[in-house]
């Protein structure tokens, strides 16, 4: 029996994790949880994490996603501060070793708690010897205090930079701060190949697995740009006649004042796209499967009909090959493509492209846009266009409406005014007389003498004018100057 005893207790000898507790922090361990972050305040602008604006409108999963992001950066920061302070004192703590310190005994070495950081556990090593530091040993050991001491310092600044971002970015990661040694809980008493080599429902645990499915974009509507602006609707949508009203007067324009009807688009007529699901089916011993201790993994499966390539990094970015041909690039944060020389795109089906922010294109060049077909834009807002010279030109029919349609210096209502010389067209005299204020006096000058001009042509046209036949005055009879009409032309875009 005391001979059994000896074997188990070598055996358990064999898996013994001798690192002590400052190390096991400072190594590479995988996350223990991946979750989205929460939106930012407004599209394409930088929201402020620890002050939750309009918590009451937001849904119970963007208010928990909120709350995890606040968590996550407090604990990256109480991470980097712990680093920061050892990062500080480590040097003095080194020189104190080298001129005659001794290395602790093993079992003051295993520290926890707050002295994790504490710059005399850091500068320890497993696996050293207790007692004074031998002059044989001074020269090794100063060289591993000095790497060390780099280690901590770039751990400090990269978890600072992390504390200090304004806003998570893509996805929360969850770190595990409090490690203990190996052989961790969940490894106990399975074999030692990753789940995901070992396929079947022992891979339905694997954590990279599940939050690949818990991380799905899935319902990203695609924008039609394709209202039916054209389409003229006579009849209201209940039946009636939305425009008998009108049609009583004179100037009613049958051709102009028509009721637009849109079709509808995009995600309410159902067009949208989805993130495919990994189609993770390995079976053992086909999967290749490589894991890192910080949550890295590299698949090579070859199970048939399963076969695939998977490349994931611990944030939750991958790229992954599926069966059939198809590729899935994710990335949990910001995404970046350079060539510096040319970049050729082709695509040989439909292609959406979907930003949540703000959409920029800018070329030193020219920009060139060619469709084959109809070429659709649509804006719930303004649509502006900036430019030295725009020219717009239609092979056979050009359309412009709008409730109201200001040239500036001209107005075009919906229903023109219609004149005994055809439909007139309302020059903007405030705009005419900024902008122009010579040619504005001399148009309103002339058109005190125009009225004084119509008024007495008109009734000398009554005095001569038959019972019922209708009054006709040409315009050579009111005498407009013919240097003022041609300016009248011009302004009025005839």
């Amino acid at each position: 029996m005391a001979f059994l005893d000896k074997l188990a207790s070598s055996v358990r000898l064999g898996f013994i994790d001798g690192r002590l507790s400052a190390e096991l922090a400072m190594a590479p361990a995988p996350p223990l949880s991946r979750d989205a972050a929460p939106a930012s305040s407004k599209p394409g602008k930088k929201g402020k994490l620890g002050v939750v604006l309009g918590a009451a409108a937001m849904t119970a999963g963007a208010f928990v996603a909120a709350k995890a992001a606040i968590e996550a950066r407090e604990r990256a920061v109480s991470f980097s501060v712990q680093l920061s302070n050892a990062a500080r004192g480590f040097r003095a703590e080194s020189d104190r070793l080298m001129m005659g310190g001794s290395i602790a005994d093993a079992a003051f070495q295993v520290t926890g708690g707050n002295s994790l950081f504490d710059p005399s556990a850091l500068v320890q090593f497993s696996g050293m010897k207790a007692g004074p530091v031998s002059i044989s040993t001074r020269s090794s050991l100063q060289i591993r205090l000095s790497q060390k001491q780099a280690r901590i310092a770039a751990m400090a600044g990269q978890f600072a930079a992390i504390a200090s971002a304004a806003v998570a970015v893509g996805v929360i990661i969850k770190e595990n701060y409090d490690r203990i040694p190996n052989p961790q809980t969940d490894d106990i008493d399975r074999p030692s190949i990753p789940r995901l080599a070992m396929g079947g429902s022992a891979a339905q645990l694997d954590l990279v697995l599940r939050d690949k499915r818990k991380l799905l974009a899935i319902g990203i509507a695609v924008g039609s740009g394709a209202p039916s602006f054209w389409t003229r609707n006579v009849i209201g949508e209940i039946g009636t006649d939305r425009l008998r009203s009108f049609r009583k007067y004179p100037t009613f324009q049958a051709g102009l004042n028509m009721v637009f009807t849109d079709k509808r688009g995009g995600a309410a007529a159902g067009g949208n796209w989805s993130e495919p699901p990994s189609p993770y089916a390995a079976q053992f011993p086909y999967n290749k499967v490589r894991q890192t201790e910080s949550g890295h993994v590299e698949e090579w499966d070859d199970t048939p009909g399963a076969e695939r390539v998977h490349i994931f990094h611990r944030s939750g970015s991958f790229i992954e090959m599926h069966p059939d041909g198809k590729v899935v690039y994710k990335s949990m944060s910001h995404g970046y493509q350079i060539s510096m020389g040319d970049h050729n795109v082709k695509v040989k089906g439909d292609c959406n492209f979907s930003v949540d922010g703000n959409a920029t294109i800018h070329s030193k060049g020219e920009v060139h846009l060619q469709g084959d077909e109809g070429i659709n834009i649509q804006t719930k807002k303004d649509f502006n266009v900036y430019a030295q010279n725009i020219n717009l030109r239609a092979k056979e029919t050009a359309r412009l409406d709008g409730t109201m349609i200001d040239l500036r210096y001209a107005k075009l209502p919906g229903q023109p005014i219609m004149t005994m010389q055809g439909p007139a067209v309302r020059l903007l005299m405030p705009m005419i007389r900024t902008d122009y204020p010579t040619i504005g006096a001399a148009l309103d000058l002339e058109s005190a003498n125009l009225k004084t001009r119509f008024t007495s042509a008109l009734a000398s046209a009554s005095v001569h004018a038959a019972g019922a036949t209708p009054t006709t005055i040409p315009a050579k009879t009111i005498g407009m100057h013919t240097r003022y009409a041609e300016i009248f032309r011009i302004l009025a875009g005839f």
